[in-house]
């Protein structure tokens, strides 16, 4: 049973999350299916910080080639949360490539947070 309700949980905060997102990325015709997968090499996560905060992040891989340059993405889009002042508790790049489903809400909620408190 609390399986059960972690998991409907958990569904309705994807299904939540990547509505916020599709919204903010479709000034770019970009679409996530889920943020737990569709951010696990870096591009659509660094093309959201990009496009709420109005700043770009530098140069990324688009599209990485491999594992190594998917992190690398990653972590460009950590360290782009850290300028801007964004919580992100612990998540590290690995979390985001392995989609890491708990450790992703926290991230994904800690930018529409911010963004939102900032506005």
């Amino acid at each position: 049973m609390i399986q059960s309700k972690r998991n409907d949980w958990e569904a309705s905060q994807i299904k939540t999350f990547t509505a916020w997102v599709n919204y903010h990325l479709s000034s770019r015709k970009i679409h996530v299916d889920n943020i737990c997968t569709d951010f696990s090499d870096g591009v659509k996560l660094i093309n959201l910080l990009e496009v709420i905060y109005k700043d770009s992040v530098g140069k990324y891989y688009d599209p990485p080639r491999n594992r190594t340059f998917a992190i690398e993405n990653a972590n460009i889009a950590l360290q782009f949360m850290n300028k801007k002042g964004v919580p992100h508790h612990g998540i590290s790049a690995e979390d985001i490539v392995d989609g890491r489903i708990t450790m992703l809400l926290g991230m994904t909620w800690s930018i529409a947070r911010h963004f939102e408190l900032e506005k």
